[in-house]
């Protein structure tokens, strides 16, 4: 008489354990979310970083080229500059040569 509510008890405990040991997520439901994390990453290009770990570290430092950099940049440009005016004084030079050439073949072909 007095051992229905105790059956209920049990038995609605029976059926919650269960359905907690059903809902748990197993070793193997670890083991596949893990491949798809890696996958994932790995289709997306974030597996490996394509920045150093340094530059990683200094990404807010300003990067400013030393004094010697600056130096061999600037004779660098002098030494440009300098090319560019021997080229520009052998162009006129040949130029010049040119035109003298076709005068005297023009005095030659005057006789």
């Amino acid at each position: 008489p007095g051992q229905l509510p105790y059956r209920i008890a049990v038995a609605v405990s029976f059926f919650s354990f269960c359905w907690w040991a059903i809902t748990q997520p197993s070793e193997f439901d670890g083991f596949i979310s893990g491949q798809q994390d890696f996958l994932k990453d790995l289709y997306a290009g974030t597996l490996i970083s394509d920045m150093s770990q340094q530059d990683k570290e200094n990404i807010d430092k300003p990067k400013m080229p030393s004094l010697d950099d600056l130096l061999k940049t600037l004779e660098k440009d002098e030494h440009n500059e300098v090319e560019e005016e021997l080229n520009e004084e052998d162009q006129i030079d040949s130029l010049l040569d040119n035109l003298v050439d076709t005068d005297e073949d023009i005095d030659i072909e005057e006789d």
